[in-house]
C-alpha cells in the first residue's frame, strides 16, 4: 500500500502549534484502516491455512475464524466510509497537540500527524517475521 498523502502539519511558527487538515487527517486514516484489514485477511488467511488439515474444527474456533472474517470487512468497509469523508470533509484544520493527547501508539500518531511512511510492518523485506 502506497501512501498518497505525505503532506506534513502546517509548520508552527515561533508561539503557534502545528495542525493537520481535516482532509489529510481522514486518507491517513483510512490507510491505516486499509491496512488493518488487510492484516485481519493474512491472519485469517494463515489460520485457514493452519486449520486446514483438521477434519473436525470445534465450534468456538469456527465462530472465531467467523469473528476474524467479521473484522476484515468491517475495517474494510471503515475505510471505504473514511475515503468518501477524505473526499467531502471541509478544509479545516486539528490541532496536531489535541490528536498527540488521544493517540497513543507512537507509529499511529507518527503515521497520522507527520504523514511518515508506517513505522511497524508485520513482515520485513526478506519476509521474516518483525515483532513489535
Amino acid at each position: 500500500m502506497t501512501r498518497e498523502h505525505k503532506i506534513q502539519p502546517d509548520a508552527a511558527t515561533p508561539g503557534q502549534e502545528s495542525h493537520v487538515s481535516h482532509r489529510d487527517l481522514a486518507h491517513r486514516l483510512q490507510e491505516e484502516l486499509e491496512f488493518l484489514a488487510h492484516l485481519a485477511q493474512q491472519i485469517q488467511f494463515a489460520l485457514g491455512s493452519a486449520l486446514s488439515e483438521i477434519t473436525a474444527i470445534p465450534p468456538d474456533i469456527h465462530r472465531n475464524l467467523q469473528a476474524i472474517d467479521l473484522l476484515y470487512q468491517t475495517l474494510a468497509e471503515l475505510s471505504s466510509v473514511m475515503g468518501y469523508l477524505a473526499n467531502h470533509v471541509s478544509d479545516g484544520e486539528i490541532p496536531a497537540a489535541s490528536l498527540n493527547r488521544v493517540i497513543r501508539l507512537q507509529h499511529l500518531a507518527e503515521n497520522l500527524l507527520n504523514g511518515q511512511d508506517r513505522q511497524a510492518r508485520a513482515t520485513n523485506e526478506n519476509g521474516s517475521i518483525s515483532w513489535l
